[in-house]
């Protein structure tokens, strides 16, 4: 017995290509097992484990003592054990659950799908087994006979060609049924990784099969629902299961039936949604679910969660689909066209050779006709009649009685330009061309366009409307104060959702500076940290300021910052949809940088909260965004404020901090504006929309949104921090945006797009300096590294580090021999102080133009 196995996917196969899914064994018998194991890591060594049901710790068989041979690994495989002899018991047969699995020298362990093996007792007593000369030439014997059955040409060619028609099974190429993932909503591209012996471009879904790895008995029923997305399209429910499907163990196989065929195309976008309750009340339940554990080729095969806790992008689930075919050809087991897709090939080359000698024929008839009437073209003047004076000149051509042949009538108008009587109105019946300026002093009127092609010119309209409220929100925001923002900011004010407050911390609306805040925050003297923040009640922000799954409208906000620049501010959505931490004393608040508004054991807040360094899932706050500043008393910087916002758009777990640097400035006011945008077509496939971020009128840099299923409950927040006040302090906040509603009646239907080409109309981003650094590590004794930095941009470089904290000048254990780089580029020196905190620690190091994204060196220094 020969199998293959490919180290990459643990896809397990026969050497002619067929997946492996069942073996029928003797007891008794002595088989010689061959196995090639394809794209493994160097010196893996297999073994091949049987047990009775998937999950249970005891082995039944095993199979190990490989001898390696050539691409081979090879065993004796003897079908008989005293476990075997127990789970067979005075039974014919006994089904069991076989798994190859790949140990790497380091101990790790890679397991394929699991195979079903049925051990059977010798149904041949002695007397009538067959001689043994017999036995060793069966395959022979077999050979022969079906070779007689052949053409002789398709033998000597190894083809055997059968017609085919009915059913397919499709499955992953392979996933360890020891991983499992609780899920509700799972995504992947449908496509010949998930194939088995089928080569159609189109199937039909009849039901779905998916094993559950439950710990205990769940007899909850549950619905699936199947969504596909062709390329380019939106997501549409393609079938729903005929009824609810509920288990009977703690490991069982779910399998639905669809209410009616489901056609799937190779290369749609398809979702699994997993539910209980009813199709018109869902509740989510999640299936433990058996995963992949590898990335297919071409981004095929790879599975994400639409929502529900999945914390790997890589994860795909464990799922079989039976699927329906036309009748066709197969050539050894594949299916290599249908007869329907042959017949429409067959039809449409018909079809074009007759539309060709069609359009030859028309061709040649049209010249001839066009020839004639070359050959007899002839145009006698008619009637010259003169008009009133002030009328319109007129030209009439009449045919004649012969082709060719026109008569042309005319009427001129008699004398000096007559007088226009302004009192009546006059319809163009045809389009103009002007050349010149068109003065209407009391106004052009645009009757409402009924055509999406008549609004052109009011989606053109909508844009320069668009441009002049962007420019008023970045210069002139008390202008641009719409009724949906003065709405958000009440609530916010009156909310008691979320918010945080140290004692010598008070928040009102009033007038500081000149000009009237929405939130006039005042610190009083006070030692360590002081904190204060409003939120929003849940789903604010998608109602407000845009969502990515809602295409209806799109926004922009700004907000005016007047004041200290001691004190650091966040701005946008909550870190946990609903939540956001009330506790002043958490953690998360208490670093002088890397502050957040989530608050978990052991957090690294120099990540968001989906980041898989902090081990956890919510993706609720996905579709927003979050920009948090640093101004520079805050940082104790000369020349810098570090911006930080958020890059949600990733594989779920990758999602990450952007880092911006801007200058100080000299009246203590800041603007920060961010757009909703489409997305980009170098984006990660995982972005759903940008938001573009502007501080100071000045581009900076782009944010992401991650697709979020139904999870849409962040709120908007504002929050101010600061540390060790020695004296009052004030800073005011201010709230303006607008947006584009989608108005499909006049031909407005893509307000992102336009929102997106307002708001980055003329801008350049700026270049990300190349940065390469002597040493990424320093021992605990402290040392020096060296930064060289170059920029294809003619601006300073500006180079900070996250110990730089102005309160607290002590804690600075990074130091850097200067904050700026000359054009062009330069070095910079880091000296990291011995380190006697008894814990590795970091150092993060931003270097970039200012209005631009940074570059990020991370340098790790050990402990004593």
């Amino acid at each position: 017995m020969e199998l293959v196995i490919d180290g990459r996917t643990m896809a397990l196969r026969w050497p002619s290509g067929v997946p492996v899914t069942d073996l029928s064994l003797v007891l008794g018998d002595t088989v010689p097992v061959s196995i090639r194991v394809e794209h493994a890591l160097t010196d893996c060594t297999p073994a091949l484990a049987v047990k009775q049901t998937i999950g249970s710790a005891d082995l039944i068989m095993t199979v190990t003592g490989w001898t390696r041979e050539d691409d081979w690994h090879t065993a004796s495989w003897v079908v008989n054990t005293v476990p075997l002899q127990e789970a067979l018991g005075s039974a014919d047969s006994v089904a069991l659950v076989a798994e190859v699995v790949l140990v790497s020298p380091d101990g790790a362990q890679h397991t394929s799908r699991p195979i079903r093996v049925t051990v059977r007792r010798d149904i041949l007593p002695a007397e009538y087994a067959p001689p043994a000369e017999v036995l060793a030439d069966w395959h022979a014997l077999i050979a022969a006979a079906l070779a007689a059955q052949l053409p002789d040409a398709l033998h000597d060619a190894g083809m055997y060609v059968t017609p085919t028609s009915g059913t397919a099974s499709m499955s992953p190429p392979g996933y360890d049924q020891d991983q499992t993932v609780a899920w509700s909503w799972a995504r992947f591209r449908f496509g010949d990784d998930m194939l088995s012996a089928y080569r159609g471009s189109v199937c039909k879904v009849r039901d779905v099969g998916m094993w559950a790895v439950l710990g205990t008995t769940d007899t909850t029923p549950r619905w699936l629902d199947i969504w596909r997305r062709a390329p380019g399209g939106d997501w549409v429910l393609a079938a729903r299961s005929s009824q609810a499907v509920a288990s009977s163990a703690d490991v069982d196989l779910y399998m639905w039936g669809m209410i009616a065929d489901t056609e799937i195309v190779i290369g749609d976008e398809v979702a699994l949604h997993v539910y209980g309750g009813t199709p018109e009340a869902p509740v989510e339940l999640p299936l433990s679910i058996a995963r992949q554990m590898v990335t297919a080729a071409d981004g095929r095969g790879i599975a994400s969660s639409l929502d529900g806790p999945i914390t790997d992008a890589t994860v795909m689930p464990a799922v079989m689909l039976s699927c329906t075919y036309a009748d066709g050809v197969s050539v050894g087991g594949v299916n290599l066209a249908t007869r329907a897709e042959v017949q429409r090939l067959t039809d449409y080359t018909a079809n074009v050779g007759k539309q060709t000698y069609q359009d030859a024929r028309a061709s040649e008839a049209a010249r001839d006709a066009a020839q004639k009437i070359a050959e007899g073209l002839a145009i006698t003047v008619g009637t010259v009649t003169t008009g009133d004076p002030g009328s319109q000149a007129t030209a009439t051509l009449t045919p004649g009685s012969t082709p060719g042949s026109w008569q042309l009538d005319m009427a001129i108008p008699r004398g000096d330009m007559g007088t226009v009587d302004t009192s009546k109105s006059y319809t163009w019946t045809q389009p103009q061309i002007f050349d010149s300026t068109v003065t209407a002093s009391r106004g052009v009127r645009v009757p409402l366009p009924s055509t999406a092609q008549e609004a052109l010119s009011y989606e053109a309209l909508v844009e320069q409307q668009t441009a002049a409220d962007w420019r008023r929100m970045n210069y002139y925001m008390d202008t641009l104060i719409p009724s949906w923002v003065t709405t958000l900011v009440r609530q916010m004010q009156m909310s008691a959702a979320y918010n945080v407050s140290t004692n010598n911390v008070s928040i009102k609306e009033a007038v500081y500076a000149n000009d009237l805040h929405d939130f006039l925050v005042t610190m009083s003297p006070a030692a360590g940290m002081s904190l204060i923040g409003r939120s929003s009640g849940s789903w604010k922000f998608a109602s407000y300021l845009g969502d990515q799954i809602n295409s209806d409208y799109a926004a922009a906000v700004a907000w005016r910052i007047v004041g200290s620049d001691k004190a650091s501010i966040l701005l946008g959505s909550t870190s946990q949809g609903y939540s956001s931490t009330t506790n002043p004393a958490a953690p998360c608040y208490a670093h002088p940088i890397h502050w957040a508004d989530y608050n978990l054991d052991a957090a690294d807040y120099r990540y968001p909260l989906l980041n898989a360094v902090n081990n956890y899932t919510s993706r609720d706050m996905a579709p927003a965004w979050q920009v948090t500043i640093y101004p520079t008393g805050y940082l104790g910087s000369t020349a810098s404020r570090l911006i930080r916002g958020t890059d949600y758009g990733r594989d779920v777990g990758d999602q990450l901090y952007m880092w911006a640097l801007v200058p100080e400035r000299i009246y203590e006011t800041t603007c920060v504006a961010v757009a909703m945008a489409p997305r980009a077509a170098g984006d990660h496939k995982n972005v759903m929309n940008r938001w573009e971020l502007f501080v100071d009128g000045n581009y900076v840099m782009p944010m992401t949104s991650l697709f979020c299923g139904s999870g849409h409950t962040a709120c908007v927040t504002a929050k101010v921090k600061a540390h060790e006040l020695s004296s009052t302090l004030q800073v005011g906040l201010r709230m303006g945006g607008m947006r584009i509603d989608a108005a499909p009646a006049l031909g407005v239907n893509d307000v992102r797009s336009i929102m997106g080409r307002v708001v980055m109309d003329g801008v350049t981003a700026k270049p990300m300096p190349a940065v390469t650094a002597s040493a990424l590590d320093v021992p605990a004794e402290g040392g020096e590294v060296t930064l060289t930095v170059s920029s294809t941009l003619a601006e300073a470089i500006y180079v900070i580090n996250d110990t730089m904290c102005g309160h607290d000048p002590a804690a600075v254990w990074c130091s850097q021999s200067t904050e700026q780089i000359p054009a062009g580029g330069g070095q910079i020196t880091l000296t990291l102080a011995p380190n006697m905190t008894g814990q590795p620690r970091q150092v993060w190091v931003f270097v970039g133009h200012h209005y631009a994204q940074t570059a990020v060196v991370e340098i790790n220094q050990l402990a004593q």
